[in-house]
């Protein structure tokens, strides 16, 4: 490997963590009142933070883009769409519940999963026009 693509993807992959470190601190620390949960903003993170690990591999750019910016939009859909219900066992309520993170953790792993097929089509797309055009 060259070393200016090992710089280039060392560029992104510390882009991406830093840009979901932010949304970490924003989602897990700023906005702690919306949610009241320390350790899933954390599990998350971490969960974003291998992803984009495994996705400097392959060199997958949209994969990164697509973790970081998920992690964000992911929690404000959870807040967004959030439902609280009771939790009531032989009648008595044992305690108020929410469905935000779990609408997070969905929409966090659709996203991801939507960088993986953009990445995926996008290659398929660029080796069709190499081989209709010739290799530039």
């Amino acid at each position: 490997m060259a070393k200016a693509t090992l710089l280039n993807r060392i560029f992104w992959v510390a882009g991406a963590a830093g840009a979901l470190s932010v949304c970490y601190l924003l989602c897990g620390h700023i906005f702690y009142e919306l949610h009241g949960n320390k350790q899933w903003p954390l599990a998350m993170f971490i969960f974003g933070l291998a992803v984009i690990l495994i996705a400097a591999f392959p060199d997958a750019k949209k994969v990164m883009i697509c973790t970081a910016t998920g992690y964000v939009v992911s929690f404000i859909a959870g807040i967004v769409f959030n439902s609280e219900y009771d939790f009531i066992v032989d009648g008595v309520l044992q305690d108020r519940r929410s469905t935000a993170w779990q609408i997070w953790t969905a929409s966090f792993l659709g996203l991801i999963f939507a960088g993986i097929v953009w990445e995926i089509v996008s290659n398929r797309v660029k080796r069709k026009r190499e081989g209709l055009y010739g290799n530039p």
